[in-house]
This record gives structure tokens, sequence and C-alpha cells, in this order.
């Protein structure tokens, strides 16, 4: 009879467990889709690096006025070329041309 028990309860956990499992992974792919259509969404927004009180900084092309990031790297460092460029500002167009750009800026 305890066998019996034990046996029905460690079956009883295991479908809980696998119900549990398969509900937790059928939800993920939905997640992820929508990660994926948000990083859509942000690469297809053009950006506006320049010069923002003395740092390098990024602005979103149609919010000029105020930049949603500004970096640690003083303009004054970079090479005369490079301040000069800042000065008008650099328009790229997707987070990866910006990365690349603030790589370059920044190393």
């Amino acid at each position: 009879m305890k066998k019996a028990f034990v046996g029905t309860a460690f079956f009883a956990i295991l479908c809980i467990l696998s119900i549990g499992t398969f509900l937790f992974f059928k939800k993920k792919p939905e997640s992820i889709n929508k990660k994926i259509e948000n990083s859509k969404d942000n690469t297809s927004i053009s950006y506006i690096v320049k010069d923002f009180k003395g740092n390098v900084a990024v602005f979103e092309k149609n919010s000029e006025n105020y930049p949603f990031k500004v970096t640690k790297v003083f303009t004054k460092r970079l090479p005369k070329k490079d301040q000069l460029i800042l000065e008008n500002g650099i328009e790229v167009e997707d987070q990866n041309e910006l990365n690349s750009l603030l790589e370059d800026l920044c190393s």
C-alpha cells in the first residue's frame, strides 16, 4: 500500500512538472517574438551623434533637443577632425551603425 502511494505521488509530481515545463516553454517564443519586433522598431530609428556639453552624445533624429544617451567620452580628447564633424552631428540609420560609430569614437 505504501509503495502504491509513493508511486502515485511520484507520478503526480512528474505530471505537474511536465505540464509546468510545457507551459513555460510554450510562452517563451511569444516573448522572443516581442523582443525581435521591438528590436526591429529600434533599428529603424535614425540617430544623430554629436557634442553635448563637452561629451559625445546620441540624439534621436526627431528629438534633437536633449540626448537619450550621453557617453563618458570627452569631445576635446578626440582628434580635431572628429571634433569638427561632431559639431554638425553624424547621422546614422540604425542601431548597428550607431554601435559601430560609438565603438570607433570611444576606443
